[in-house]
């Protein structure tokens, strides 16, 4: 449904968190999750996500790199490809984007060089994925809890997983609005009943969005999959699943609110806020 905003409305955040550089490693789903031993502090880090639409990248550093100097280059198949646009963000950090047409199971090599330092790694782009329930304008008139299910892409390593409502009293007239996110590893997802608890609520439009990636599953102590002088963290991104049902019967003639497209939530953004990154 939402297919077509992907490309124009993905924009990575920037942002300053903490970060663990770990030296043991372990292997999960076929990526590489690094555990930290010890602390280390790093002046720059890169993290890169390639859609089949929209590829974008940045690198975080102090003192901000050269931006003539900078580049990100991808490779798949036969092809190689310097990404087309980069601009200095606040941040401080160079942002790279383009919008190449790859397909579902490309695999791509992403290589960063700058004056800085380099760094290089390699994604899969997952397939599309497809939840299975609750189904699209589905009714849920019984309470209770929200089991989601949906289909295991191929390459898929993770899943980010946006939900949310705009509750409705009698009469139809919206009370509120409600999100949350979290990333998960298993194809089924929870959604509590306790989740619906808005007073005066007589139901609920909801949502949920589910976006496979292909990368290191975000965990407590999670670092580079990229290998270089620099730290990156690289992600393949496939095609969401969408569905909009009702918790609760719907009043007639409700004045509906327009809900909230997936790329308003900056997928990206979502991802990365789970990592703790100081650029020193």
């Amino acid at each position: 449904m939402y297919k077509n905003t992907l490309k124009r409305a993905l924009i990575v955040a920037v942002f300053m968190l903490t970060i663990f550089l770990p030296f043991s490693t372990i292997t999960h789903s076929g990526c590489t999750i690094k555990h930290d031993i010890d602390t280390v502090y790093t002046s720059a880090v890169f993290r890169c996500f390639v859609y089949e639409y929209v590829q974008m990248a940045s690198l975080m550093s102090d003192p901000v790199a050269d931006l003539e100097a900078s580049n990100v280059t991808i490779k798949w198949g036969n092809n190689n490809h310097n990404f087309s646009k980069k601009s200095v963000r606040l941040g401080p950090s160079i942002y790279f984007e383009d919008s190449l047409s790859l397909t579902c199971g490309d695999t791509c090599t992403i290589i960063l060089s700058s004056n800085l330092g380099e760094c290089r790694g390699m994604c899969v782009i997952p397939d599309t994925l497809r939840i299975i329930r609750p189904s699209d304008e589905d009714t849920l008139e019984s309470p209770g809890d929200i089991i989601a299910i949906w289909n295991k892409p191929r390459n898929a390593t993770f899943y980010l997983i946006q939900y949310g409502f705009y509750a409705y009293d009698s009469s139809g007239r919206w009370i509120r609005n409600v999100y949350a996110d979290t990333i998960g590893i298993d194809t089924t997802f929870t959604i509590p009943e306790s989740f619906y608890n808005v007073p005066g609520a007589a139901f609920y439009r909801s949502y949920l969005y589910v976006w496979p990636y292909n990368g290191p599953y975000i965990s407590s102590g999670a670092f580079s999959n990229m290998e270089g002088s620099i730290s990156g963290f690289l992600f393949g991104g496939g095609w969401l699943g969408n569905v909009i049902f009702h918790v609760g019967k719907p009043t007639k003639n409700a004045e509906y609110m327009t809900l909230p497209l997936p790329s308003d939530f900056e997928p990206e953004k979502a991802v990365l806020k789970r990592l703790r990154i100081l650029v020193k």
